[in-house]
């Protein structure tokens, strides 16, 4: 009995989807331009929207710029990312890709922290956006049009140590070049 029961592992193994192609894997690398938006939320509204270029490589997506300046003008008023010069913040994500034997290749992501220093009469804040995710959410990969479809939530945006209850989402479609 114990003898079979060293198998079972194995066999259970082969019933999980078919393992990524690697013509799939090497077409997902390269350089990306596309559009990546801001939406306040409750209110579900599009505040900004950006052009950005991207790079993937094998374990890494790295986007250019991720529009912030609504979420620092909603966290200390309008205006102050412009009079800090901020627009966008580059964001970078791991991700894993897995095979759904679709159009599609379904991909779970770890977004990075975004830490920025912002002042505000005199005194500079520190604001850390932290992201939803951790391979919980999905983004989708599709090869034949050679497209990335993204969208990332914040999970708590913290204003000097504080949590300012604030959210948005960041819907990104990139394209490759």
């Amino acid at each position: 009995l114990l003898m079979l029961t060293a198998f079972f592992p194995t066999a259970c193994s082969d019933d999980n989807d078919e393992s990524v192609l690697e013509e799939v894997k090497s077409s997902i690398q390269g350089n990306y331009n596309g559009t990546c938006g801001a939406v306040c939320m409750p209110n579900y509204r599009d505040t900004l929207r950006i052009n950005s270029d991207a790079t993937v490589d094998a374990t890494s997506i790295t986007i250019e710029s991720l529009p912030v300046a609504s979420l620092i003008d909603s966290i200390l008023g309008k205006g102050i990312a412009e009079a800090n010069g901020i627009k966008s913040a580059p964001l970078r994500m791991g991700y894993a890709l897995y095979n759904a034997k679709q159009a599609y290749y379904p991909m779970s992501y770890d977004p990075s922290p975004i830490m920025l220093n912002v002042e505000k009469d005199g005194t500079t804040h520190e604001i850390d956006i932290r992201f939803a995710g951790k391979g919980s959410d999905f983004i989708w990969y599709y090869p034949k049009r050679l497209r990335i479809d993204i969208t990332v939530a914040t999970s708590r945006v913290f204003l000097d140590g504080e949590d300012t209850k604030l959210t948005f989402r960041f819907p990104i479609v990139l394209n490759r070049k």
